[in-house]
């Protein structure tokens, strides 16, 4: 839905996090913790982060102590991340395009790459969706080095491969040679910068 809306042209949108009515999953059971883990990895790479349901189910303390661990760590994410959000709106705003652009409208690849996209044009994101899944499938666009968030691994463009996406993390790639304004409170630091050394 969110590379249909993309590439229609609808550029500001976000989703309910953790899903507005109950789900199946029993509050509180391994499922819902899971499946609120990975919307709110989601949310984060949205346009818009909504934490919204009719009965609190949403809620980040509601869906155990992983879900809650999860939360805090995304939303400083989203958080240090937002200046970006905001210059891709304008950017949206004035001159076209959309914060989201799925990998054929972004870079002509397969339309049938439907579990990744660009957000805010240089993070390559590969949310997960479905449940007990560990490792997705990333296909990386040809010409630029991209950077593994989490870790800040470099690899090549132009190849595809099993990514490890572990229930505290997706993965979600830079592209090298971008430059994103990041806010940091006083009590975090920059890890190593995200570049070669050669040459």
């Amino acid at each position: 839905q969110i590379l249909s809306a993309s590439s229609s042209g609808i550029s500001i949108w976000g989703s309910d996090t953790g899903g507005f009515y109950i789900t199946d999953y029993p509050v509180g059971s391994r499922e819902m913790e899971e499946l609120y883990i990975r919307w709110v990895q989601f949310s984060t790479f949205s346009p818009l982060m909504r934490d919204h349901s009719w009965d609190g189910h949403h809620n980040p303390w509601a869906n155990g102590e992983k879900g809650l661990q999860n939360f805090k760590n995304y939303y400083a994410l989203r958080l240090s991340i937002l200046d970006a959000v905001y210059s891709a709106a304008l950017k949206s705003e004035k001159f076209g395009g959309t914060v989201v652009e799925s990998m054929a409208v972004a870079y002509g690849m397969s339309p049938k790459i439907d579990n990744q996209y660009m957000f805010c044009d240089d993070f390559l994101v590969c949310a997960v969706e479905k449940e007990n899944v560990y490792y997705q499938k990333v296909s990386l666009p040809k010409g630029s080095t991209w950077y593994e968030l989490n870790t800040y691994k470099a690899f090549d463009g132009g190849q595809s491969f099993e990514a490890e996406a572990p229930t505290s993390d997706f993965p979600v790639f830079v592209k090298g040679g971008s430059v994103k304004a990041i806010n940091l409170p006083q009590s975090m630091t920059l890890k190593a910068e995200m570049h070669d050394n050669s040459g």
